[in-house]
């Protein structure tokens, strides 16, 4: 009788102090916002410009993080997009070239043997398509119990 007076007071005292134990902050919302051709001084963001007004950008901002210093792997949107969703580099993934909206499909990087007869360099074939060998941001937030979605320009083949 007295050990079971002892069990229950020991399970008792655990689940006392499971309850106490501070929950897990809930995860953030992240929301990435990436806009083409997009110049220094085209929002408010950044008090470069008057002219735009931009109160909504600058909202969420603020209740968030920016990136004031970053460095964009390519100036051509196809590339830049694939090297945000994978981590990797333009020519690590084959896309150098924006083409991938285009319906032409190459899905890996060539370089001729030679020049077409109209051009007097070899120009290598960038690969048009990304290739779902490679994992992307969304796939491993996924993981971490987020729901994903994207919106917008894709131009990363026919269809995220």
């Amino acid at each position: 009788m007295l050990r079971q007076v002892f069990h229950v007071l020991v399970g008792a005292t655990i689940l006392l102090f499971a309850s106490l134990a501070p929950a897990a902050p809930p995860s953030p919302n992240v929301i990435f916002i990436l806009a083409d051709d997009l110049g220094w001084s085209d929002t408010t963001l950044y008090g470069t410009t008057t002219f735009y007004q931009t109160p909504h950008v600058q909202r969420l901002a603020a209740r968030g993080m920016t990136f004031t210093h970053a460095y964009s792997a390519s100036p051509l949107c196809s590339p830049t997009r694939a090297a945000i969703l994978t981590g990797l580099s333009p020519a690590r993934i084959g896309i150098t070239t924006p083409g991938c909206h285009l319906p032409q499909v190459v899905l890996a990087a060539d370089v001729p043997d030679r020049a077409a007869p109209n051009q007097k360099a070899v120009a290598p074939q960038s690969v048009t398509r990304l290739s779902t060998d490679y994992r992307t941001m969304a796939e491993s937030f996924r993981d971490a119990g987020y729901a994903t979605g994207h919106f917008g320009k894709w131009h990363l083949g026919p269809e995220p």
